[in-house]
């Protein structure tokens, strides 16, 4: 809500995501009827990745 305060000038749209298995998940209570989305990602390499490794962007 604050960021939503303090922006209300600048912006007419804030996005956040995250992994729901992720510490943040547990923090973040979100009401049902926020919209979900969904994000596969698909990583080739010479290990593979275990089925539970969290993924991060790098912004």
């Amino acid at each position: 809500e604050m960021i939503r305060w303090q922006w209300r000038d600048e912006a007419t749209a804030l996005t956040i995501s995250f992994d729901k298995r992720d510490s943040l998940g547990k923090l973040l209570k979100l009401p049902f009827w926020l919209p979900k989305g969904a994000l596969q990602l698909v990583v080739r390499g010479s290990e593979g990745l275990k089925a539970g490794q969290l993924i991060y962007p790098n912004f």
